[in-house]
């Protein structure tokens, strides 16, 4: 009876061992004795500093995916294991990005190695079934670039640059970089990433880390910020590093007169020769080379006015326009909205008005597009025109006169290949096949007739 007994309790538990198996997540820490529910509250504000060569080990049986969100830009290890400890993957990650979205290979615990130490605020992690459309999974930012956006403040590129973002990067597929100047709350960063996922961009944008302290004018702007030469370096540099077309960014009266949106916009104007010329910042040149912009447009510039018109739906959107994507964008920054901001296209510092401040390629004519006067060709979404479409196309003749060719002994013409190294093929059988050929024949009969031999001496 006890026996039965036993075996009835153990049916009873198996279902809930099984579950406890297919999925379990702890963490745990080689060194620091901080608590590791820090890392799960879902609270980007809670953190966990960790010292030099510490390693954070982390059980994850029946989960396929893991985020690491990073206070700050981390270079650490990662060691995929099996269920018995053993290695199945390795990987190092060295890049800027703070939400960092890891497969995790199968693997039923990680070991991640901090060389240089690291801070982390979150630790999530998914099955298939939960994953959606806000998981992000950040690619590399963009070598080249069709434009950059340059936001002093994360919420600006909604607030002023109005639907830039989600109309050239996500309806017409264009390489958008976005780069902002500045941070002070690892949460404006979240929430800055959170919104830019919603616009559909999945390449890493860039946080430059100058302080976000508030300036009532332009020279309180410069000192915060280290002064105008290591701002202007830094804009050379982004000019030079992301390699775009056209540039766009800041009032240079700073919309309602802040200095960091002053300095910004009034550096990206010097960059745009400065970062042209190889004697300036040379270190910049030493790793991206110079660049040339075609274009910058500044917010409010009262020369070469544009409108832009954000209130045309957009497919990639499900028919929302340009500006109510830019409202959305702008919705994600939940710690600014207990100011009295808004996007706006009809107001003074409507996100629609632009004006050109710099071109290498005229002056707008339409007055409706930071692409005009760019050539196609220059733009990461050119695709060649298909051959039969190519009507008029010069006909390219070969550069030779083909009286000296016809008149050239064979031997000086052909490749240069030894007599030995070419091998000739002829379509008519030679001598030594024929032979091969009889040989095997008489061959195969011969077997055939032993065989039937001695079929007949058993009979």
């Amino acid at each position: 009876m006890k026996k039965f007994f036993l075996v009835f309790i153990i049916i009873l538990l198996f279902p809930l061992t099984a579950f406890a198996i297919e999925s379990e997540f702890s963490i745990s820490f080689l060194f620091s004795n901080s608590s590791p529910s820090r890392l799960t509250d879902n609270k980007i504000s809670t953190t966990i500093s960790f010292s030099q060569d510490e390693h954070i080990y982390i059980n994850c049986v029946g989960y396929s995916a893991i985020m690491l969100k990073w206070n700050e830009p981390a270079q650490y290890n990662i060691k995929y294991l099996n269920a018995d400890g053993e290695s199945i993957g390795f990987d190092t990650i060295n890049n800027n990005i703070l939400n960092q979205y890891i497969k995790l290979q199968n693997a039923a615990k990680l070991d991640i190695h901090l060389p240089l130490g690291g801070i982390l605020c979150d630790v999530i992690v998914y099955k298939d079934d939960e994953e959606d459309k806000e998981t992000q999974v950040w690619k590399e930012p963009y070598d080249k670039a069709d434009i950059l956006v340059i936001s002093a403040h994360a919420d600006d590129e909604y607030l002023y640059m109005g639907g830039t973002i989600p109309y050239y990067g996500t309806e017409r597929g264009l390489k958008v970089a976005v780069v902002w100047m500045s941070h002070q709350k690892r949460l404006r960063q979240d929430e800055a990433l959170a919104a830019l996922w919603a616009m559909k961009v999945e390449h890493y944008p860039e946080f430059l880390g100058f302080p976000d302290r508030l300036s009532k004018t332009y020279r309180d702007g410069a000192k915060v910020w280290g002064g105008e030469e290591k701002v202007l370096g830094s804009i050379v540099e982004l000019y030079r590093k992301y390699k775009p077309e056209v540039v766009v960014t800041h009032d240079l009266k700073g919309e309602y007169g802040h200095g960091a949106h002053m300095i910004t916009a009034a550096m990206a104007l010097e960059a745009a020769t400065v970062a042209f010329d190889e004697t300036q910042f040379v270190e910049s040149v030493q790793e991206y080379g110079t660049w040339q912009i075609k274009k910058l447009y500044l917010h409010l510039f009262h020369e070469n006015k544009i409108t832009m018109d954000w209130n045309q739906p957009l497919e990639a959107f499900g028919g929302n326009t340009a500006l109510d994507m830019a409202k959305i964008g702008y919705s994600y920054h939940k710690s600014q909205h207990i100011w009295n901001f808004r996007v706006s296209d009809t107001s003074k510092n409507s996100c629609a008005k632009f004006g050109l401040a710099f071109s290498t390629v005229g002056i707008d004519v339409e007055k409706d597009d930071f692409l005009e006067n760019i050539p196609d060709t220059s733009l990461s979404n050119y695709a060649l025109p298909e051959l039969d479409t190519i009507i008029d196309a010069p006909t390219i003749e070969p550069n030779y006169d083909k009286r000296e060719l016809a008149s050239m002994p064979e031997q000086e013409w052909m490749p240069a290949h030894s007599d030995e190294s070419v091998k000739q093929i002829s379509s008519e059988p030679n001598d030594m096949y024929i032979i091969l050929i009889l040989a095997g024949t008489i061959i195969l009969v011969t077997v055939v007739i032993l065989i039937l031999l001695l079929l007949k001496r058993k009979s």
